[in-house]
């Protein structure tokens, strides 16, 4: 339980290392080549919850991983989770991969010392390798908590530029598109209201599209952050997601407002994917 005078420290990392992309045109290679990663590290230090007037609880839930890959555009998206006892989680090292079909994989995980620390040392998702003309891959890691912000409370959640890192790259004449980017959202929200997917609470993206030269990108997103304020006389809770993802498409991409809507539908699946198994 976090002390209301202390910042409380969740560490983990959403480290996604190297993801795949392209654009199908008509003069497009048969694979293309990618390379995307955004990266979260110490998870502990880096992505944390301060309070400044009264009191909040942060409490971890649950994680997941997903790692896909589809066609004509689509990415399948089964993501599957662990919960957390409060003591312990199932696995310390928690994920899985897909194999491409060209010489590479599509994989996400978390990683820690011990199955009882309860933030991650690092998440990681990964796409590497050579995606088929009309093909394209994604890769995620989601951490749930809840926090409830106690009355006439203020609570910031806050990711750092310095301990965050994406970059992309591709090789000369690939054609095609590549994501990574993180976000904090609430999974119980409709898509389009504020928290909702499509408008998170914080969000940040970056994107590198192929072409005749071989490209790369290393950047950060800047600090990402969000503050909740209770001026209430009452406890308000809110259910929260946060995400980092890389997505490749070698096949045409919709338009960003577009495209934005289908990433935050990841989210719905997401969210049932939950409820099957829960009732299993």
């Amino acid at each position: 339980m976090p002390n209301p005078t202390h910042r409380t420290h969740a560490r983990w990392g959403a480290r996604l290392a190297l993801a795949a992309a392209g654009l199908l045109m008509a003069q497009a290679p048969a694979h293309a080549v990618w390379n995307a990663s955004a990266t979260a590290d110490n998870f502990d230090i880096n992505f944390l919850v301060g309070s400044w007037s009264g009191n909040y609880t942060w409490t971890t839930v649950q994680e997941g991983w997903g790692a896909t890959l589809g066609t004509n555009g689509g990415i399948p998206n089964e993501y599957t989770f662990q919960p957390w006892s409060g003591v312990s989680w199932p696995a310390a090292n928690f994920g899985g991969s897909i194999v491409l079909p060209g010489p590479g994989f599509s994989a996400a995980s978390w990683t820690r010392d011990e199955a009882s620390d309860e933030m991650a040392l690092t998440g990681q998702a990964t796409v590497f390798g050579a995606l088929a003309s009309g093909q394209s891959s994604g890769a995620f890691v989601l951490y749930d908590f809840t926090l409830v912000v106690q009355p006439f409370s203020t609570v910031e959640v806050t990711l750092f530029e310095s301990d965050q890192y994406i970059s992309l790259s591709h090789d000369a004449g690939d054609e095609g598109v590549a994501f990574a980017g993180f976000k904090l959202y609430s999974p119980t929200l409709d898509l389009n209201v504020p928290g909702g997917a499509n408008q998170a609470y914080f969000q940040g993206q970056r994107a590198l599209s192929g072409g005749a030269d071989a490209a790369e990108l290393d950047t950060s997103i800047g600090e990402l952050s969000y503050t909740f304020s209770n001026g209430t006389n009452q406890a308000q809770t809110h259910a929260l997601r946060f995400e980092a993802s890389a997505l490749v498409f070698t096949t045409p991409v919709p338009e960003p407002q577009t495209w934005a809507l289908w990433l935050a539908g990841l989210a719905v699946l997401g969210k049932l994917a939950q409820r099957r198994a829960l009732r299993a």
